[in-house]
């Protein structure tokens, strides 16, 4: 299921496998989350490397479904904001050039350097502000987005919807829901 979620869903998973054995006698448990504590603890602060923020109106309203893609890493599915405006792109330190765009509106180009901010909990900060549109109002600009057809495996065409939205909280809430369960 993880490569199709990362496919086509742009939803990070991972399996982890301590041992051999399939189902490890319960008293054996404690020193696999000993010898693999720091690990994970390192592991799950790099969720927080990349960038994050909003796409806005001029007014500072949210405009969702807005289509956030980085120069040079073709998606499948292009990454949409949510109901907020909110994005979130998982990256490496480096460079990299940001199109937003908002069909039948227009698109910002902009080039963003991405610190290493994992030690500090928090992906860097980035809003854009398309400055030529507001959203102030009744107008709901996700109507004039076109949908955008992906092809599934088997081939079937359906509507992408925003899987974009990674939450570091639930991660750390199920990392310390399936320890809590393991160590009972």
């Amino acid at each position: 299921m993880q490569d199709y979620n990362y496919v086509w869903g742009q939803c990070f998973e991972i399996t982890l496998e301590l041992s051999c054995c399939k189902y490890p006698p319960e008293d054996q448990l404690q020193q696999f989350w000993e010898d693999n504590r720091l690990a994970m603890l390192e592991y799950m602060k790099q969720v927080h490397l990349g960038v994050k923020g909003q796409v806005l109106d001029v007014s500072g309203n949210p405009i969702s479904d807005a289509v956030v893609q980085v120069e040079g890493r073709a998606n499948i599915c292009p990454y949409r904001t949510n109901q907020y405006g909110e994005y979130y792109r998982l990256l490496l330190p480096g460079e990299y050039t940001f199109i937003v765009t908002v069909p039948e509106i227009g698109s910002i180009t902009r080039t963003l350097q991405i610190k290493n901010n994992s030690s500090s909990f928090s992906a860097q900060k980035h809003d854009f502000i398309f400055m030529n549109i507001s959203t102030a109002g009744s107008m709901d600009i996700s109507n004039t987005i076109p949908d955008v057809l992906c092809a599934s495996p088997t081939n079937e065409k359906y509507i992408c919807d925003d899987a974009a939205d990674l939450h570091a909280s639930l991660f750390f809430f199920l990392f310390e829901f399936v320890i809590c369960t393991l160590l009972k």
